[in-house]
């Protein structure tokens, strides 16, 4: 099947049919992906999958979302350690710049993850879920914002402006106001190194409960179309495979988690596709072994 253009789909079953097809897109133009060990009915952020229960109530919904940002910015500092308070401390000064640092340690926001590889991507959609197929979706990230600034103009550069009731992207007159699309949101400038590892970057939407997925597909097609979005949908089967196959490259939990967590997370995949290692099988296959 297609591996370019709009709304290109493809699956793939073993590691070596996966690398030649993500050899042939990343080229082609500036890519956002995003890696999913199985499948998810809408593709929205974590904070909008648990906090179902404000679903119709956008003013508390808003509200909340303020309270877990305020709180991740006052308590964040107490678990930095000296060599995080350079880079971090800035970083948490400043709403527009928390809310990324919040996100990227697992606090739930209205950011959804990606990143700038389709190989890290590939990763996380073999990271989880072995007995489930995974996927990886991608889009052309410069076109997306073209298109964005093309359909609603300056809506989607007022997400930190000032307002009567504190920023746009909390102020639930405005968003009612405001039109359904999803914009690309990262981080300007030097990195920590977990972000930068994983090459990290996220969408927002303008509306909480937005599948942003379902957006970026409806502004590609009502605008400029460019390299377009695609979904490369990876068998369960080949999973072991891929994380041996990018293990090689040097993408790894080791590598994406700076630190000790990291380290038991590549443990943990290698002990995953060890019946793949032939370095483990020749070590089995020696006398001494059995002694």
């Amino acid at each position: 099947m297609r591996t370019k253009g709009t709304g290109s789909s493809i699956t793939v079953s073993n590691w070596t049919d996966l690398a030649r097809r993500l050899m042939c897109i990343e080229g082609r133009c500036v890519w956002s992906a995003r890696g999913e060990a199985r499948r998810y009915a809408r593709i929205e952020p974590t904070l909008d999958r648990i906090t179902q229960e404000w679903k119709e109530d956008l003013t508390g919904r808003l509200f909340v979302e303020q309270v877990l940002l305020r709180r991740f910015m006052d308590q964040a500092v107490m678990s930095l350690t000296p060599a995080e308070q350079l880079t971090h401390s800035p970083l948490l000064a400043q709403p527009a710049t928390a809310l990324i640092l919040a996100r990227h340690y697992a606090a739930p926001t209205r950011l959804l993850d990606w990143t700038d590889s389709l190989w890290i991507a590939a990763y996380f959609a073999c990271s989880d879920c072995p007995d489930q197929a995974g996927f990886i979706r991608y889009f052309d990230r410069y076109q997306l914002t073209h298109n964005a600034g093309g359909q609603y103009g300056n809506e989607t550069t007022e997400l930190w402006s000032p307002t009567e009731k504190g920023y746009w992207l909390f102020n639930d007159d405005e968003i009612r106001r405001a039109h359904r699309w999803v914009v690309s949101y990262h981080l300007e400038g030097p990195r920590f190194p977990r972000m930068y590892n994983q090459q990290g970057l996220f969408t927002i939407a303008s509306w909480p409960y937005a599948d942003h997925w379902t957006l970026i597909r409806k502004m590609f097609r009502a605008g400029r179309k460019g390299c377009g979005f695609g979904l490369i949908k990876i068998e369960a089967r080949a999973k072991p495979g891929v994380l041996q196959g990018l293990s090689r490259m040097g993408i790894s939990a080791a590598t994406l988690y700076p630190g000790l967590d990291g380290l038991g997370k590549s443990l943990s995949a290698f002990a995953g596709f060890s019946h793949l290692d032939t370095g483990i099988q020749e070590c089995l296959r020696r006398p001494w072994r059995r002694r």
